[in-house]
């Protein structure tokens, strides 16, 4: 029967059914289906979503359907990770940045990286410098994420690292950039250790961060 639900959910995220999925986890925890083979499921459905984009079968409107199926699944399944106190790969605190108001690219992105097996802290958009050193002093995260998409506000990606360097919290963490303007060279310039351009890159980068991490 587990089984059965959990390609169900796989199958619900691939399709972006948000009513089914929803169900289907609230269900799962009713049966006591374990939240490492629920992320599970879902990290398969997002993998499998990943090939489908890259193939040119899924473009970005069915990423983003997908993306906002899997973090309606995830924010239910939060709380239940958090009770049977669930191994993660790591802890991600994610934001897009002050003055900048999109969320689309943020949002596909920490849907990818909770379902690769990561705790990740979405602090929305407009995201100040204090408020992602708050952020890093309170999760203690193992990366912090950033997202800009104008050119014009991904300079305050430069500003965070430097609150960050100033709070003596820069060396505890890698941080990965990420969004329509910023490029491997911006990235390098400001400091941070990584850029990437889309969900899949970005969670190879942070899986390699951790395991080396953990070495």
């Amino acid at each position: 029967m587990s089984e059965d639900l959990l390609s169900k959910l796989e199958t619900s995220i691939v399709e972006f059914d948000t009513d089914l999925a929803e169900t289907l986890i609230k269900q799962a925890q009713k049966e006591g289906i374990s939240p490492q083979d629920l992320l599970n499921a879902i990290s398969n459905a997002l993998n499998k979503v990943g090939e489908l984009y890259e193939t040119h079968e899924y473009f970005l409107s069915e990423l983003m359907l997908a993306g906002d199926t899997a973090k309606t699944a995830i924010d239910l399944l939060k709380p239940y990770i958090e009770e049977t106190d669930t191994q993660l790969l790591g802890t991600i605190v994610f934001g897009t940045v002050k003055e900048d108001i999109h969320d689309i690219g943020k949002t596909i992105v920490s849907s990818f990286m909770v379902g690769a097996g990561f705790m990740v802290h979405d602090l929305g958009v407009e995201v100040s410098a204090e408020k992602f050193v708050d952020a890093v002093r309170k999760y203690k995260p193992d990366i912090v994420a950033m997202s800009a998409l104008l050119s014009t506000t991904r300079e305050h990606m430069r500003d965070i690292i430097t609150a960050l360097k100033d709070a003596g919290l820069r060396d505890s963490v890698k941080i990965i950039v990420g969004g329509r303007p910023v490029t491997s060279e911006f990235a390098r310039e400001i400091g941070a250790d990584a850029t990437a351009t889309n969900p899949v890159d970005a969670i190879e980068i942070c899986k390699k961060w951790i395991a080396e991490k953990n070495k």
